[in-house]
C-alpha cells in the first residue's frame, strides 16, 4: 500500500500545534517531510505560508489551509 505523504505547515506560532499535526499524520500510516519535494502530496498551510507555499504551487502541489487539513483527517 501506497503512503501519503504531507507536509503540516502551520504559521502559529505554536510548536506544539506542528507536533500534534505530524503525529496524528504517522497515526494514520501516512509519512510527514519537512521539505517541499515531488514526493509531498499535500502541504498545509496557515495565514502566511511563506516558500513552501510557493514551492508546493511551483510543483502542482495541493495545497490544504488548516481548516481542509483538519476535515481531512477527522
Amino acid at each position: 500500500m501506497e503512503t501519503t505523504r504531507v507536509t503540516p505547515r502551520f504559521t502559529l506560532g505554536a510548536m506544539r500545534i506542528v507536533t500534534e499535526a505530524r503525529t496524528l499524520v504517522e497515526s494514520m500510516n501516512a509519512t510527514t517531510a519537512s521539505t517541499v519535494s515531488k514526493k509531498v502530496d499535500f502541504v498545509v498551510v496557515g495565514e502566511d505560508p511563506g516558500s513552501k507555499f510557493d514551492k508546493a504551487k511551483e510543483l502542482g502541489i495541493k495545497t490544504l489551509t488548516e481548516e481542509e487539513f483538519k476535515k481531512m483527517v477527522s
